[in-house]
């Protein structure tokens, strides 16, 4: 009986693809329904300078490439202070030499030409204070990936969601551009550190699991670059211990390390939106169909009079021995 369920299922499934796929036409928009907007993106955090790249958005039809605004002046501001303005910037990327500071607010102004002044602002988060643990693999299985755990200690204060991964960096060799191809001498090798995700697999009732599929080969959830802490379940355990595994194995040269930011309200409300935005796609980068069920999935903004994100976090890097 099962069986025939999961046919019937399946031959469901066949026939709404087919449907859908002969119901596809191409629709024209009307010039008057696409609003040319100024676009602001900037992640301020501790670790950089104040920056944002202004764009002026693009019909959904085009295939046009984003380009920077040149001609704006844009005021950098902390506590409702302005610290200065930058005009003119070649690229659309406007800075100010100014590092934030965790607890503080931080604002931009956008004068455009021709545009209404958009604005926003955000609070840089505590850094989460996290401890990272790897332990040994599983002696009757030699070849086995080791188990993790990240252990964040100050979560009952912060109160802001943390996103966290785990990478790991390697040097590798490789070719210079433009070498000969025909003698191959050492001079023409170079050496530069990669990095890779390794990939997180996990059963932990502690992370958000919006981002992930179940993996039935080892029987845990795998999730997405980054992983979210869940917010809901961490208000019983102020001090959640987070345990993993993960997909990619380690080689004994690589440094093994999580990444782990605070994000404000604001800009977790972006990404996890982003992300949803990502996986409800119709179609996939090479053209094909990737979701025939995909539904419009808005993409949060917190820029007055404008669209992007203006969103601050606050990272730390913790490098397991």
């Amino acid at each position: 009986m099962n069986a025939i369920f999961e046919m019937s299922k399946a031959g469901a499934i066949i026939i709404a693809l087919l449907f859908l796929q002969g119901c596809v036409k191409t629709v024209d928009l009307p010039d008057n329904v696409f609003k040319k907007q100024v676009v602001a993106v900037g992640t301020p955090n501790p670790d950089s300078v104040l920056s944002v790249r202004l764009t002026y958005s693009l019909r959904p039809d085009t295939a046009a490439v984003y380009q920077g605004i040149t001609n704006a002046e844009v005021s950098f501001m902390e506590d409702g202070v302005v610290l200065g303005k930058v005009s003119n910037a070649p690229k659309g990327v406007y800075s100010f030499n100014k590092r934030p500071v965790a607890g503080k607010r931080y604002a931009i102004r956008v004068n455009v030409p021709g545009f209404d002044e958009i604005y926003a602002e955000d609070s840089i988060p505590q850094a989460p204070r996290v401890i990272s643990s790897k332990f040994a693999s599983n002696p009757n299985n030699p070849n086995s990936s080791p188990d993790f755990e990240l252990r964040i200690t100050n979560y009952a204060f912060t109160q802001t969601p943390i996103w966290f991964g785990i990478y790991s960096t390697r040097k590798v060799r490789g070719v210079k551009p433009g070498s000969p191809t025909g003698e191959v001498t050492p001079d023409i090798f170079y050496e530069y550190i990669s990095t890779a995700n390794l990939g997180l697999l996990s059963n932990s009732q502690y992370l958000d699991r919006f981002n992930s599929f179940f993996d039935g080969l080892s029987g845990k959830y795998s999730f997405g670059d980054p992983a979210r802490v869940d917010p809901v379940s961490t208000t019983f355990d102020p001090n959640p211990v987070i345990r993993y595994t993960i997909v990619n194995q380690i080689k004994k040269e690589d440094q093994v390390f999580t990444y782990s930011f605070a994000a404000s309200a604001g800009y977790d409300r972006y990404l996890k939106s982003s992300i949803m935005a990502y996986q409800n796609r119709l179609l996939d980068a090479s053209g094909a169909l990737n979701n025939p069920f995909a539904e419009p999935t808005p993409v949060y903004s917190n820029i007055k009079n404008g669209l992007g994100i203006w969103g601050a976090y606050n990272a730390k890097r913790t490098v397991l021995q």
